[in-house]
């Protein structure tokens, strides 16, 4: 038997503790659920693709105690998405993966009721300070302002978003017959005015600034702004912005490191080896 792996000490981010660091993901495991088995291709928009069995996690961000307070919000959340049926894992076709099986209809307005908005204010920025704080090469193109950051972690850390206009997110879900691969985060807009967040079928964005410029559009759905719902808009996958971002990738990813497939078996969007 090979030496048990020591633990990464050091001070939590979040808490300000001092400890053994958890294995924190950056986009919840339960929104990173392939249709395929690990090890699979993941890209994060860098380099070479790696074999990946759980996604984009960070061991060095968060304690244990930091890690627990950030689960909650991240439960919230899978309740809230899985649980009511708009992520993919919840809408494929049991007898073909590569198909999804759902009636949602473009351009139309979801509501999910009975949920504690606040909480999945919370889940937002924390999405957002998740991503800001890693070193990552995946969340790289996130990026807050040291003030507003230390505000974010300050109100993960007492469980309270503030208002709704205040670093304010609002969430989509695609729809359509085949899903869309996972992409890492990115920022919107010049100057940002949001942050994107792909949660396997449904998108989060949160603004890095406090009061958001550029979203005046989206405030009727701005997570909060009802105390028990959740508002999701409707979004055409074929015609996305991530569809067309996924097919500027694919041409970059094959220039550079030719067919990342070869020799391995595919099922829908995802890939991995036999």
């Amino acid at each position: 038997m090979g030496k048990p792996r020591e633990k990464k000490i050091g001070r939590c981010l979040l808490t300000g503790e001092v400890g053994p660091f958890a294995k924190s993901h950056i986009i919840p495991d339960a929104f990173m659920r392939r249709a395929s088995d690990a090890p699979l291709k993941e890209w994060d928009g860098t380099g070479r693709p790696k074999r990946s069995f759980t996604g984009w996690y960070d061991t060095g961000i968060l304690g244990h105690t930091g890690e627990a307070i950030i689960a909650k919000y991240d439960d919230a959340a899978a309740k809230c998405f899985i649980d009511h049926g708009y992520t993919y894992r919840s809408r494929r076709d049991p007898l073909n993966l590569g198909v999804l099986t759902d009636k949602l209809i473009p351009r139309q307005i979801y509501e999910i009721a009975n949920v504690n908005a606040k909480t999945m204010h919370l889940f937002a920025l924390s999405l957002l300070w998740r991503a800001a704080v890693s070193t990552l090469p995946a969340c790289s193109l996130i990026t807050v302002r040291p003030k507003r950051l230390e505000e974010i972690r300050a109100r993960l850390l007492a469980g309270d978003p503030g208002p709704p206009d205040e670093f304010p997110a609002y969430f989509s879900v695609f729809c359509g017959a085949e899903e869309l691969p996972k992409m890492a985060p990115f920022q919107m807009g010049q100057p940002t005015f949001a942050c994107r967040f792909f949660l396997d079928g449904v998108v989060c964005y949160v603004s890095p600034r406090k009061h958001a410029r550029g979203l005046a559009a989206f405030e009727s759905f701005f997570v909060g702004r009802c105390s028990d719902v959740v508002n999701l808009v409707c979004v055409p996958s074929d015609t996305s912005q991530h569809a067309r971002r996924v097919k500027e990738q694919v041409v970059e990813l094959f220039d550079q490191h030719g067919d990342i497939f070869r020799g391995g078996s595919r099922v829908g969007n995802f890939s991995s080896n036999s």
